[in-house]
């Protein structure tokens, strides 16, 4: 009989933990929701800390990560260096954290930060292509499926390409232009649509003063940006895009 009386208490026990988890997922998705095309930042920031209140260290490391790309946005790159940081220490895996804490490092004129953030995020990524999957149990796997489509996969080729022109811009500033063509370089070969690859490419040429090899590059970065949908890369702000070939 203590035996019968102690299964449904056990189960009633787990119950509330699944609901909770799940109210704090449909609160990610609505504070990602907000954000994305500055639809509402004011409240998409509001419902991240709500979240940060929550038990859930997997939600607590995405709004961290939300709320720094937030951050970057508005131009507030030192509080979106602080909450990409934190939000790495949740979970050094996430690569909104890892491209938020890129973005502030660049916005705040961090060149060699922003070249070891890069450096570290495509490593990251890579382990992540290298390693076996294994199937999840638990609460990772519940809030897998909780968040569907926008659990962290943005292993992509134009995001690794971003990252290498982040580094590659970097590097740049810093007068290391052997090392900034083969990231630019690089780019261009793992995304060829990516204009802003071509863009600093041609600048380093054009400072190299080798105008034939520049100028080819500065045209195909302005044949690309015509053809993008938006007229421009999806590129941080601090990367030079269009203005860069415009001035040469």
């Amino acid at each position: 009989m203590e035996t019968a009386r102690a299964t449904p208490a056990a189960g009633r026990a787990s119950s509330p933990p699944s609901r909770r988890a799940s109210g704090q997922a449909s609160l990610y998705l609505a504070a990602l929701r907000q954000s994305e095309s500055d639809a509402d930042p004011e409240l998409a920031e509001k419902l991240c800390h709500m979240l940060l209140q929550g038990e859930e260290q997997g939600l607590k490391a995405r709004a961290l990560a939300l709320l720094a790309k937030i951050c970057n946005g508005r131009g507030r790159f030192p509080e979106a260096l602080r909450h990409s940081k934190e939000a790495l220490r949740l979970d050094h895996t996430l690569f909104a954290a890892h491209a938020a804490k890129v973005e502030a490092c660049g916005g705040l004129g961090r060149w060699r930060e922003a070249i070891r953030a890069a450096s570290l995020c495509l490593n990251v990524m890579k382990a992540r292509r290298n390693r076996v999957d294994t199937p999840r149990r638990g609460r990772a796997a519940s809030l897998e499926e909780l968040l569907g489509d926008t659990v962290d996969n943005a292993d992509t080729p134009a995001s690794r390409s971003i990252l290498l022109c982040v580094r590659a811009d970097a590097n740049r500033r810093l007068g290391r232009l052997r090392a900034a063509v083969r990231d630019a370089s690089a780019a261009a070969t793992l995304c060829p649509s990516c204009a802003a690859a071509y863009a600093i490419r041609g600048e380093i040429f054009y400072q190299l003063a080798q105008w034939k090899r520049s100028a080819a590059d500065f045209s195909i970065a302005r044949a690309l940006d015509r053809q993008a949908t938006h007229g421009a890369d999806p590129l941080s702000p601090f990367l030079p895009t269009r203005a860069m070939w415009r001035s040469r």
